[in-house]
């Protein structure tokens, strides 16, 4: 569900412009591409690109809009093939500076880390202040075009920026004997917190309750619902971590965590486990990241959902290619209706080179699942057709 939360964030940024773009040139977008450890552009990257984009919004007497992106992502793919593709997408933006960003590319990990971006996909609203950009609100995820257009255009028209949070949260202890409702309010208001500037020190003080063992052994006599949501707590901080703190290890360990936790729900830990394995990979250790998925398909007695879940990291992160493609295979012979399975075999037949058998699982993927602009768009660049509008 796509959600949208203001903030205040600024800083200022340097005067330093990319050489060759001026104020009436389109900023540059990160190409999508993919690599099994995580990169990251210096911060002064981050901070030429927005200074530019500053620049040509003050020329144009209008705001930055950031999309923070992945390829891989299908909600990211939604947003772009269903709003910023289209003709009412580009007239909605016409007096504004759109910066779209691949959350993989060094560049956009940079800005995704400076805006302390936690999901995908995220729209941030910036406005020059001065010599500053302040942010004045961000939309969280897309579900359908007409609500998130509608979110864009309340946030280009506020006239002031909007705190954040919830007042004080962080002055209150996260004592796992106060009564669970009102601790897990104050923890989702310092979620709430982690995508500001304060989200560092918002990060420690939820660490300090997530890595407890004693609040984790307290935390086991809660409702399932309550559970949940200290698990949902935790996956915010994990993403934290991993996206803008760039600390993939304690990432994957407070991943590793909460999947092991005998309090977590059954239904969250496909999520958990996928995260850890997703963390590992990024930091290099793509055995680890196999070892970790090998336990989920034993655990789970050779599943097809968890075959699937193993090969959905294994393409993306670019693991164990080989072994990837007999799961796939496998899978597809079992079912060959699995609109998903023959995805992750398009994506994995490109990374490749097999655009031939792309095509094919592509179209398949298409046919079985039509009007998925993540299936449309693989199959129209693998096919060397321009994406369409819709």
């Amino acid at each position: 569900m796509a959600t949208q939360r203001s903030g205040q964030w600024q800083w200022g940024l340097a005067a330093l412009v990319l050489v060759g773009c001026g104020a009436g040139q389109a900023v540059p977008t990160a190409a999508p591409t993919a690599t099994p450890v995580t990169q990251v552009a210096p911060p002064a990257d981050a901070e030429r690109l927005l200074e530019q984009a500053r620049l040509q919004a003050l020329a144009k007497h209008g705001a930055v809009v950031v999309v923070l992106q992945a390829d891989w992502c299908q909600p990211c793919n939604e947003l772009e093939f269903r709003v910023l593709e289209t003709n009412e997408g580009k007239a909605l933006l016409a007096k504004h500076v759109l910066v779209t960003l691949d959350f993989d590319e060094p560049l956009g990990a940079a800005v995704a880390s400076k805006l302390h971006v936690l999901g995908l996909p995220t729209t941030v609203v910036l406005k020059p202040d001065g010599r500053q950009l302040a942010e004045y609100a961000r939309i969280e995820g897309f579900d359908e075009a007409v609500a998130w257009r509608a979110a864009l255009k309340q946030a280009l028209v506020r006239v002031n920026p909007e705190p954040a949070g919830c007042a004080n949260a962080e002055d209150r202890p996260l004592d796992v004997t106060r009564p669970a409702p009102l601790l897990l309010t104050d923890a989702e208001c310092l979620v709430m917190q982690l995508a500001t500037e304060q989200g560092a020190t918002a990060a420690a003080h939820l660490h300090a309750l997530v890595d407890d063992p004693a609040t984790l052994a307290q935390a086991q006599k809660w409702d399932e619902p309550a559970r949940a949501r200290l698990v949902g707590v935790g996956q915010s901080v994990g993403r934290f971590d991993a996206r803008v703190a760039q600390n993939q290890q304690r990432a994957a360990a407070l991943f590793a965590a909460l999947a092991a936790w005998p309090g977590t729900p059954k239904a969250e830990l496909p999520g958990l486990v996928f995260w850890h394995a997703r963390c590992l990979a990024k930091s290099g250790d793509g055995p680890g990241a196999e070892r970790v998925l090998d336990a989920w398909i034993a655990r789970e007695q050779g599943s097809a959902a968890a075959r699937l879940l193993a090969a959905d990291l294994m393409v993306h992160e670019h693991v164990a290619a080989d072994r990837a493609k007999r799961l796939l295979d496998d899978l597809l012979t079992a079912d060959p209706g699995d609109h998903w399975a023959h995805y992750l075999a398009g994506e994995l037949a490109t990374q490749t080179g097999d655009r031939a058998a792309a095509r094919k699982h592509l179209a398949a993927a298409n046919q079985l699942k039509p009007g998925v602009a993540l299936y449309i768009r693989h199959y129209l660049r693998v096919s060397g057709d321009a994406v369409h509008e819709q």
